[in-house]
């Protein structure tokens, strides 16, 4: 049988053509829409951004970014390659908090390969400090998303709070910021504990009773308690600790814990008892045993133990 033929008219073919291109195209804007990452800069390191023009809005000074601003590491930053010159930075945003103005952003960001640090971005605390594009964005910040700077880069070193732009890239898992927080939450506490395990060996390590512990501070009202006169120190000792004290141990006490100590206006040794010794005014020279007030002041002296300037050494001089 013969095969039947269509005609199509020639005009009508490109028509069609024309129409098939459309919606190829179409489809293909639509793919790749969905999937581009926002505009933000130029991930090309051989760009160099001496200087900025004015741009009427954020959109396009981002858009101009990316062809003219690269997006660079912060170790790259301090390698000078990059010095007078603007580049951008990326990093995570861990929460928000604003203050009255201005906004207090923590931030983690990679310093170098697989390192990560904690920064802190203060937007708005100062006259330089607020970004000329993003500045009304900066409160809809979520932990997790990553934040674009664009900052200006002299001899090594950045001004993150000067950064003359910022950007909102949306939720970023290629880093999980929960994660770092938890880590960083071990390390401090692991610290911690360190830094009191030495401050107990140090302190185990000291023999003068004197100097084992802290100065406790307590407060100096006027006689009818409605004026605060200032503050004194005190440590409490029992009475058989204090009488196993030597003239050296005495000494080492009135010489790194009383004399001239600018905070106090006196600074007593207190026992179970009652008594007890107390230099007033800070003096190390003259201080005064006796029946002590509740808060360390002399109430009723014993007896006077007086430093000997020629022989450096003490005495004592009773009063009864």
């Amino acid at each position: 049988m013969k095969k039947e033929h269509t005609f199509t008219p020639h005009h009508k073919k490109i028509a069609k053509c024309v129409l098939i291109i459309f919606i190829i195209s179409l489809f293909t804007v639509g793919c790749s829409s969905g999937n581009k990452e926002p505009i933000s800069s130029s991930d090309n390191p051989e760009l160099k951004c001496e200087s900025i023009n004015d741009f009427s809005s954020d959109s396009k000074f981002w858009s101009w970014a990316y062809d003219n601003i690269p997006t660079v590491s912060f170790s790259e930053i301090s390698s000078g390659k990059y010095d007078n010159s603007y580049v951008c930075i990326d990093a995570w945003i861990i929460g928000v908090v604003e203050n009255n103005g201005w906004y207090e952003i923590p931030i983690v960001a990679e310093i170098s390969p697989e390192e990560y640090s904690r920064m802190i971005y203060t937007p708005g605390i100062d006259n330089l400090s607020i970004p000329k594009y993003g500045e009304k964005i900066l409160k809809d910040f979520e932990r997790n998303e990553k934040i674009k700077f664009c900052i200006f880069v002299e001899n090594g070193s950045y001004t993150l709070d000067h950064a003359i732009a910022v950007k909102n890239l949306g939720r970023d898992t290629s880093f999980d910021v929960d994660a770092f927080l938890k880590e960083e939450n071990e390390q401090n506490e692991q610290k911690k504990k360190e830094q009191e395990a030495l401050a107990q060996a140090a302190k185990d390590a000291i023999t003068n009773p004197l100097m084992k512990e802290d100065l406790k501070t307590g407060t100096v009202y006027s006689g009818d308690k409605s004026q605060t006169l200032g503050s004194y120190g005190y440590i409490s000792i029992t009475k058989e600790i204090l009488k196993s004290v030597t003239e050296e141990e005495f000494k080492e006490f009135a010489q790194e814990k009383v004399k001239d100590n600018p905070w106090y206006n006196w600074i007593s040794i207190i026992c179970e008892d009652g008594t007890g010794i107390t230099f007033s005014g800070c003096d190390i020279y003259y201080p005064t045993y006796g029946k002590l007030d509740t808060d360390g002041s002399i109430l009723e002296g014993y007896g006077d133990i007086i430093w000997d300037f020629e022989n450096e050494t003490y005495s004592y001089t009773s009063r009864q």
